[in-house]
């Protein structure tokens, strides 16, 4: 008897007798303890510039948009930062 799946051109593909249907993936992280917790749990630090500040704080109106309204506010924070590099630079 033949172990295996069809596929819809009638192949047969042998299982591999090794790989158990409870064996972890090596390429997904595990679950549990290891994974990160919530992003409103990052800790309030301060970079020690106002402008800095100022323009990552916009990362907390992220929580309340649709993912396809991120873009726009990613990059009014990428502008602020460029401005606030070439402000140092000058």
């Amino acid at each position: 008897m033949c172990r295996g799946l069809e596929t819809p051109a009638t192949e047969t593909i042998e299982e591999d007798p090794r790989v158990h249907v409870d064996d972890q993936d090596p390429r997904v992280p595990p679950t549990g303890d290891a994974s990160p917790g919530p992003v409103d749990e990052a800790p309030d630090e301060s970079t020690g510039d106002a402008g800095v500040d100022e323009a990552l704080g916009r990362l907390d109106e992220l929580g309340g948009l649709p993912v396809r309204d991120h873009v726009p506010v990613y990059d009014a924070i990428h502008a602020a930062l460029q401005d606030r590099l070439a402000d140092v630079e000058d």
